[in-house]
């Protein structure tokens, strides 16, 4: 029911390959970097930003984003599917802290721009 629907999530931003301008990155459910094959595939999310919209990593931080939430499976180079869903049109990503009750939370039906 929150296919298709604006949402904020909190989850920790994986390293990327660069610190600032990331026009897109993969938040994972909680820290450490613990992912690996064969994980529950839920425990990751493709964030892609808006146009115009950059990120800048931050190091073990839980953060809240907002966006369009989208069923998108991916496969990785193993063939098992890493990740089911996407974030998508994301503009507001922010710090937070604590984690509420250490899990990654979801908000549903945000009108845009909320």
């Amino acid at each position: 029911e929150l296919i298709g629907k604006r949402v904020r999530i909190e989850g920790v931003m994986y390293p990327p390959d660069r610190l600032h301008d990331l026009t897109e990155f993969v938040l994972m459910k909680s820290a450490p970097w613990t992912f690996r094959p064969g994980q529950p595939a839920d425990t990751l999310i493709v964030v892609r930003m808006r146009e115009g919209v950059t990120a800048s990593y931050h190091d073990d931080r839980p953060l809240r984003v907002e966006g369009a939430l989208r069923l998108s499976p991916f496969q990785g180079i193993d063939g098992n599917t890493w990740s089911i869903y996407d974030l998508e049109d994301a503009g507001n990503v922010m710090v937070v802290k604590p984690f509420r009750d250490q899990q990654r939370q979801v908000t549903r039906d945000l009108p845009p721009g909320s």
